[in-house]
C-alpha cells in the first residue's frame, strides 16, 4: 500500500512533537517549497530516509523503496 499526505497531515505525522512556533515555521517552508516543485517532480527527506512525489497541489506520495 502507498503512503499519501496532504501536507497538513505531513507536517502533524512528522513535527507535531516540535514547539508550535517551530512546527508552524517547518509547515510555511514545506508548502513554500512544495509550491515550486511541479507535479511530478520528488522531493528527497534524509532525515526520514524518504523520497516523495508532488501529485497534486497539496499530496506528496511515498516512493516505493524508502521509509516504510
Amino acid at each position: 500500500m502507498t503512503k499519501e499526505w496532504t501536507l497538513d497531515e505531513f507536517a502533524m505525522e512528522f513535527w507535531s512533537g516540535l514547539p508550535r512556533n517551530q512546527f508552524e515555521a517547518n509547515l510555511i517552508w514545506l508548502r513554500d517549497y512544495i509550491r515550486v516543485l511541479k507535479v511530478g517532480e520528488v522531493w528527497m527527506y534524509p532525515q526520514q530516509n524518504m523520497v516523495l512525489r508532488k501529485i497534486d497541489e497539496d499530496r506528496l506520495r511515498l516512493l516505493e523503496g524508502t521509509k516504510e
